[in-house]
């Protein structure tokens, strides 16, 4: 397989056994979508991926690591092979995968189905940070200082008053969020399919306010001031 001339940015793998694939000559390649079943080695550069049990971690990180703007990575345990990467990582259903203080550095995480990761607190000066289907993590009262912040399915997560600083929050099917009156200072708030989340009366001072699905909404009365606000299929709001 040859790449040599190629003007690559976009590399997915998928599905290859038993083959060593050398693409030493992609310094443009931007995106790397590793999900590889019985693949041996994948060189990117100088980097070498390689398979250890059911996950795929770095064995060294040369010049060019950096060169890779974004790894979706599966069924990892370990991410110290990750440490002093900079730019955005995806890891998905590592399940086995506890210590993510490695990523520290990170511009961007996105956190899949990774339910061994309880603690979060390392994660606190990334830009950004997704957490999907995370049902262990419970405390986010570090991540204040993001810029974004996704909370997708996380039932573990009851308490969300230290999140006023945001710049933007994202709360999807947390259904054990009460509270939201600390989160009236952000620019942008999107609280979807959250049915025990009952007075947002506090929230009159956010900039883009998106509220949907949320039946246990009956008053939106104070809310009126709010720049740019969308309301849907909250049936249950009387006061609007």
């Amino acid at each position: 397989m040859d790449f040599a001339s190629s003007p690559l940015h976009d590399l997915v793998i998928r599905t290859i056994a038993e083959y060593i694939i050398s693409v030493k000559t992609l310094v443009k390649l931007q995106y790397l979508n590793q999900r590889f079943y019985g693949l041996r080695d994948i060189f990117i550069g100088q980097i070498c991926l390689s398979p250890h049990t059911s996950y795929y971690a770095c064995e060294k990180k040369p010049y060019g690591w950096n060169k890779v703007r974004f790894m979706h990575l599966y069924y990892k345990s370990d991410v110290s092979d990750l440490a002093g990467y900079h730019h955005t990582v995806k890891l998905s259903w590592c399940s086995y995968l506890c210590d993510v203080s490695p990523l520290s550095g990170l511009h961007t995480l996105i956190l899949d189905d990774c339910s061994g990761i309880i603690d979060v607190s390392a994660l606190g000066r990334l830009y950004s940070l997704s957490i999907y289907m995370c049902k262990n993590i419970r405390d986010v009262s570090a991540l204040g200082g993001l810029k974004r912040l996704i909370l997708d399915d996380c039932p573990g997560i009851i308490d969300v008053s230290a999140l006023g600083r945001l710049y933007s929050l994202s709360i999807y099917m947390c259904q054990n969020i009460r509270d939201v009156s600390a989160l009236g200072g952000l620019h942008t708030l999107i609280i979807e399919c959250c049915s025990n989340i009952r007075d947002v009366s506090a929230l009159w001072s956010v900039r883009i306010l998106t509220i949907d699905s949320c039946t246990g909404i009956t008053d939106v009365s104070a809310l009126k001031k709010v720049p740019k606000l969308t309301i849907s299929e909250c049936h249950n709001i009387v006061k609007n």
